[in-house]
């Protein structure tokens, strides 16, 4: 993006945050430009702005996921002295980490199949989103 305007009005790291809570709970097509611009506190030609797009938004959305969320969970994997041990402890640091207060404890049926980390371990979408010009 160009350097050219009026400077941001919003912290877009908090936005992205907020935005990546809203994919998690509904998923990228239950994600409507009004819920998004609602929570990130933005209205959208200042999401179009900072975003480009609302595929543009998912997909970084989900890196922010990549990076940020649940990523303790992998440790016992790596640190465990046996296979036993390495399950046990990432299946409790995945509990622990997925039933905090500030994760959605349960995903609607329209979030499940686009949901961060649905189908993967690094957490990125298992349904890529629409293509180009059916952005909702």
């Amino acid at each position: 993006m160009s350097d050219k305007g009026r400077p941001r009005s919003f912290d877009r790291a908090d936005a992205l945050m907020r935005a990546m809570q809203v994919f998690w709970e509904k998923g990228y097509e239950g994600a409507s430009l009004t819920a998004l611009t609602a929570a990130m506190g933005i209205n959208a030609p200042s999401l179009y702005a900072a975003f480009g797009c609302k595929e543009a938004l998912y997909l970084e959305a989900m890196e922010l996921y990549v990076q940020t969320v649940g990523t303790e969970i992998w440790a016992p994997l790596e640190t465990a002295p046996t296979a036993r041990e390495a399950v046990n402890g990432f299946l409790l640091a995945t509990a622990e980490a997925y039933s905090q207060p500030d994760t959605p404890a349960r995903l609607p049926d329209s979030a499940r199949r686009t949901s961060p980390g649905s189908n993967s371990r690094s957490g990125l979408r298992s349904v890529d989103p629409p293509p180009h010009g059916k952005h909702g």
